[in-house]
C-alpha cells in the first residue's frame, strides 16, 4: 500500500472521529440553555427567558434592573440593558429593588418604630428596617405604641380629660 492511499484511510478516520463527537457533551449552553445537534453537526443553544447569544451567555435585563460590570459593580448603559456574563457584565435590580436582576420588585424598609406584617391574618414577619414586599401581601406597621402609616410612627399620646 502507498503512501497516498494511507494517508486517505488515516483522514477518512479522523474525520470520522470528529464527526461522531457530540459537541453537545457537555453542555456548552450557559443560564439553562438547552443544546441541539444541527444536521451539519453544528451546536445550536435555544436559550430560556431573559438570555440571548450563541451559548446564552447574553442576558435583558428586566424592568428595573441594570446592566453591572461585576468587578467593579459601575453601572454600565448597554443597548436595551444587554449584558453579556462573559465580558463580567451582570444584570442586577436598582436601589429600591429585589431580585435577579430580571425580575425586580420594588422593597419598602419599614420606619422606625414599625415591622413588617404579613396579610389579613396580622402575622408578624421581620423587624424595623427589614425589607418588607408590599406586592406579595406584606406591609408595614407601626408598633403598639406608636401612630402611623408605617413608614412615619410616632408615639401615641395620651389625652387626658379636662
Amino acid at each position: 500500500m502507498g503512501l497516498l492511499p494511507l494517508l486517505v484511510l488515516v483522514l477518512m478516520v479522523c474525520v470520522s472521529v470528529i464527526d461522531s463527537q457530540d459537541s453537545c457533551n457537555p453542555n456548552p449552553c450557559l443560564n439553562g440553555g438547552t443544546c441541539t445537534m444541527s444536521p451539519e453537526h453544528a451546536l445550536q443553544c435555544t436559550c430560556t427567558n431573559h438570555y440571548s447569544g450563541y451559548y446564552c451567555t447574553v442576558g435583558r435585563c428586566g424592568e428595573n434592573g441594570v446592566c453591572m460590570y461585576e468587578r467593579l459593580r459601575l453601572h454600565v448603559p448597554q443597548r436595551n440593558e444587554r449584558c453579556d456574563e462573559i465580558y463580567g457584565y451582570l444584570c442586577v435590580c436598582k436601589n429600591g429593588y429585589d431580585g435577579d436582576g430580571f425580575n425586580c420588585t420594588r422593597s419598602v424598609r419599614c420606619g422606625e418604630n414599625a415591622v413588617c406584617i404579613y396579610g389579613a391574618f396580622g402575622l408578624y414577619v421581620s423587624s424595623m428596617n427589614e425589607r418588607c414586599d408590599e406586592k406579595s401581601g406584606y406591609y408595614c406597621a407601626c408598633d403598639y405604641d406608636y401612630e402611623g402609616d408605617g413608614f412615619n410612627c410616632t408615639k401615641k399620646t395620651n389625652k387626658s380629660p379636662k
